[in-house]
C-alpha cells in the first residue's frame, strides 16, 4: 500500500514540476517577430544573388543550388563524396559531408545530382553502399524511384534518383 502511494506521489510531483517548467519558456517579443517576416538578400562580390526567406531554402540563383541540397563533391580525380549545402559564403558553399566533416568549396567543384536524363545502359556516378562515395557504374535496370547500377569490380546496387548523376566522359 505505502509503495502505491509513494509512486503516485512521485508521479504526481513530476506532473507538477512539468508544468511549471513549460511555463517558464520564454516568450517571443515583438523585436524577434518582426524578424521573422524579413526577407534575406545577399549580393556578394561575384554578383552571385542569394535570395530566401527566414523559413525558405536560401537559392544560389546564380548557380542553382540551394541551402539544404545534397550534392556530389569532387575531391579530385575519379573522387566524388555525398555532401549537404549547409551555407552559401560569397562564391564558395559551405558543406557537410556524410561522416559529418565539413568543408568549404567553390561551385565549380560540385555536381547537382540530377537525373533527368538517364536512361538504362547510361554511364552513371552513383552512390555507393556505404552512403558516402560515389562509384562509377552502368544503369542495368530503371525502376520507379531508383535503378540498379552494375559497379564495376563489386556487386549490383539499387540507388535512388536523387543519388547518382550522369558521367560526363
Amino acid at each position: 500500500m505505502m509503495r502505491y502511494f509513494f509512486r503516485n506521489s512521485f508521479l504526481l510531483s513530476s506532473f507538477i514540476f512539468f508544468i511549471i517548467l513549460t511555463s517558464c519558456s520564454p516568450t517571443k517579443d515583438a523585436s524577434f517577430a518582426e524578424e521573422d517576416t524579413l526577407s534575406r538578400v545577399v549580393v556578394t562580390s561575384d554578383e552571385t544573388e542569394i535570395v530566401g526567406g527566414v523559413d525558405d531554402p536560401i537559392i544560389d540563383t546564380l548557380n542553382g543550388f540551394y541551402e539544404g541540397e545534397y550534392v556530389a563533391v569532387s575531391q579530385g580525380v575519379d573522387s566524388w563524396y555525398l555532401a549537404q549545402i549547409v551555407a552559401f559564403d560569397g562564391g564558395k558553399t559551405n558543406l557537410r559531408y556524410m561522416d559529418n566533416d565539413t568543408d568549404s568549396k567553390d561551385f565549380v567543384e560540385l555536381m547537382k545530382l540530377d537525373t533527368v536524363d538517364i536512361q538504362k545502359n547510361d554511364r552513371v556516378w552513383a552512390l555507393f553502399g556505404d552512403g558516402i562515395r560515389f562509384r562509377q557504374g552502368i544503369v542495368k535496370e530503371m525502376e520507379q524511384d531508383s535503378v540498379v547500377v552494375k559497379f564495376e569490380g563489386y556487386n549490383d546496387g539499387k540507388v535512388h534518383f536523387l543519388r547518382l548523376f550522369k558521367d560526363e566522359e
